[in-house]
């Protein structure tokens, strides 16, 4: 079981594991508050690769995409993409974690429960 915070509104488990120990991310055009919230994430250039787009100027929704050898987050805004690193780091927290597409629409303090 994986506890996240904010809640999770859905989320699709796919099969497998991201078991990279590190992210890779060119982050040009990122608002520096997600920039500070990625550099505590563990970085590696052979990494991961992290893409953050926004799709709106402001929002605190995000779609977080984990696959075997990328994540990418969609934000609504830079506070979706934020809360999509904060996300990242409390899986990076662990060994590993699934291959699966959180979506949060809403930012609640409820915490969300994955489980595995």
């Amino acid at each position: 079981m994986i506890h996240l915070i904010p809640s999770v509104k859905k989320i699709s488990v796919g099969e497998g594991y991201l078991v990279a120990k590190a992210v890779f991310y060119d982050a040009t055009n990122w608002d520096s508050r997600v920039l500070t919230a990625a550099n505590k994430l563990p970085y590696d250039k052979d990494g991961v690769l992290l893409t953050i787009a926004l799709t709106e100027t402001a929002g605190e929704g995000y779609h977080l995409d984990i696959d075997t050898n990328a994540i990418s987050v969609t934000a609504d805004g830079p506070a979706g993409a934020f809360y999509a690193v904060q996300t990242l780091r409390q899986l990076f927290s662990r060994k590993w974690y699934p291959v699966c597409t959180l979506r949060i629409s809403l930012i609640s303090n409820t915490a969300a429960f994955i489980t595995m």
